[in-house]
């Protein structure tokens, strides 16, 4: 399978950083997330496959960074934002806990529902965009 798109393109980042400020997001937890979502799609171009499915490979290993000093630290400059992900999002509140006991595991959580809600609209093959412009 073919990814059609070496990455997100500034439209289509633009466009994700909007509906995450509107949200209430951090202009600097965006700028994190978006990281995120640029190295899936850059790394899918690479591997042949999807942002989805580099997506889910790390959530099968259960972590992003292989590093859980660098979640804590990451997810630790980002607390408020964090706050914000749990209010809107209250069925991830019963995450928490990972937090102290699974740093990186959360930090995929938090990747992959933000993924999905921001970002999975633009992660596309070329066969699946042929289908949308016949």
């Amino acid at each position: 399978m073919k990814n059609f798109k070496e990455r997100l393109y500034g439209n289509e980042l633009q466009e994700i950083e909007q509906e995450m400020e509107l949200a209430g997001y951090s202009n600097n937890f965006i700028f994190y997330v978006s990281n995120h979502f640029k190295s899936f799609f850059e790394n899918a171009y690479v591997e042949d496959t999807t942002a989805l499915r580099q997506l889910k490979y790390y959530s099968a290993i259960g972590t992003l960074t292989y590093n859980d000093y660098q979640s804590k630290s990451d997810l630790l400059e980002q607390y408020e934002d964090i706050n914000i992900f749990f209010k809107n999002n209250s069925e991830y509140k019963k995450y928490g806990y990972l937090f102290f006991e699974n740093v990186e595991k959360l930090e995929v959580l938090i990747i992959e529902k933000l993924f999905n809600d921001y970002a999975l609209k633009y992660d596309y093959t070329e066969k699946e965009l042929e289908e949308l412009n016949k």
